[in-house]
């Protein structure tokens, strides 16, 4: 902004001064050589006058003309029989810009009186140039001027971006500075009131995530006792209870994927975790899930390392890869593989599938009918930024989702590298 500012100051300066001084130039040359004829015509004038006084005593001599010469000049007196009787000045070089004049005496003489066109050229030089000093003054002072009111222009807007950076870190302004300039002044208030509103919505957002967290765990907490319970109980068949024992892993998985979208929600980067074993984790997703794929009379395969150490929280891994999986057996087609690297750079987690691969920001929300359709791969995406990771799509044809982890510090452990796994 500043420098479109000082360009603007400047472009006006120099079209005010153009506009002024060429015109001005020529008009100046002008009246120099129409001052230096009136001044030409004005001493022959006089000579005509004087000489003749002169000539009848006879002392009309080239050091008499001498003294009524000026600078550059050159005066000629000839008889009229058209003989020279006398000459002062310096002989002239034929140039076309030479002012030249003469006069006939009452006695037939003659008189000429010539000025040199370099000295009144090198007038209207001196004229010319300084007026162009002038004009570069005032280009200067334009360029002054510009630095001056671009610095005083941008500084309220420059402040502006800085709350605006503010505001969309979460910095939000109660009270944002009055300027002076009205159209800052306009953005200030709009900023502010957008901040405030901003304000209210998130605490409402949080409220709401907070009362739905707590509504949620009481009836979780609930029927984990109760399933407990269940599992306890001596009159309870051994494999009733083993089935329990499932439902209550379960339970303890869903109450903790309600504390970490809990988390999300509050916009609260999750804890990196230490020691997940990523291959353990695809391999429990993989075994949750095959029931619901061999339903559709698909297949649900794993293809993983012995051990795969990753330096993040278990719970949104998990839920990240409950989202991919599902997504597969509902849009996807033919078998379904869970594959989990070291990739070198990063750790991956794939799940693919044989389907065509998705065109569009398939992980952009578009919720349109109540059902949910549209959450799952947003929140996915959301869930995977919170614990540092990203996921995406692979550019190959048929469907691929690859979740990137972060490599363990200080450095891979042995056992990342190990044989794989193939769970078919």
């Amino acid at each position: 902004m500043r420098e479109r500012l000082v360009a603007a100051f400047v472009s006006l300066a120099v079209a005010l001064v153009a506009f002024y001084a060429i015109p001005r130039s020529y008009d100046i040359a002008a009246d120099i050589r129409a001052a230096e004829n009136r001044k030409i015509e004005r001493s022959i004038d006089l000579m005509a006058l004087l000489l003749p006084e002169h000539d009848e005593s006879g002392t009309i001599t080239d050091a008499y003309l001498a003294g009524l010469l000026n600078q550059e000049e050159r005066l000629e007196y000839t008889a009229a029989d058209g003989s020279l009787v006398a000459a002062a000045g310096a002989a002239l070089p034929e140039l076309p810009s030479n002012i030249v004049m003469s006069r006939t005496l009452p006695d037939g003489s003659a008189i000429t009186l010539a000025r040199s066109g370099d000295f009144v050229e090198a007038r209207v030089t001196r004229e010319l140039t300084d007026l162009a000093v002038l004009g570069l003054g005032l280009l200067a002072v334009a360029v002054a001027a510009g630095l001056v009111m671009a610095r005083f222009m941008a500084r309220p807007f420059l402040e502006l971006a800085r709350l605006a950076k503010r505001l969309g870190s979460g910095g939000f302004e109660d009270r944002i500075p009055r300027f002076r300039v009205p159209e800052a002044d306009g953005i200030g208030r709009a900023l502010q009131s957008s901040s405030l509103a901003l304000k209210d919505m998130l605490r409402r957002e949080r409220e709401f995530a907070s009362n739905a967290s707590h509504q949620l765990r009481t009836p979780l907490t609930a029927l984990r006792l109760e399933i407990e319970d269940l599992t306890l109980r001596r009159d309870t068949p051994p494999g009733i209870a083993e089935d329990l024992g499932r439902a209550l892993r379960e339970v303890d998985r869903l109450n903790q994927a309600v504390s970490d979208l809990l988390d999300l929600a509050r916009n609260q980067r999750m804890a990196a975790g230490t020691g997940t074993d990523l291959a353990e984790i695809a391999a429990g997703a993989v075994t949750r899930w095959r029931p619901a794929a061999a339903g559709q009379g698909r297949l649900l395969e794993a293809r993983l390392p012995d051990s795969l150490p990753a330096p993040v929280p278990k719970g949104p891994v998990q839920q990240i890869l409950d989202v991919l999986i599902d997504n597969a057996l509902k849009h996807g087609q033919g078998t379904v593989t869970v594959r989990a690297a070291d990739a070198g750079t990063h750790l991956s987690l794939t799940v693919a599938d044989a389907g065509p691969r998705p065109a569009g920001d398939i992980f952009h929300r578009h919720v349109t009918d109540g059902t949910g359709e549209g959450i799952g791969l947003a929140l996915a995406g959301e869930l995977a930024e919170s614990i540092g990771c990203h996921l995406g799509l692979a550019t190959a044809r048929k469907t691929s989702f690859i979740l990137k982890l972060p490599i363990p510090v200080p450095a891979r452990t042995a056992s990342s590298a190990g044989q794989e796994l193939t769970i078919s």
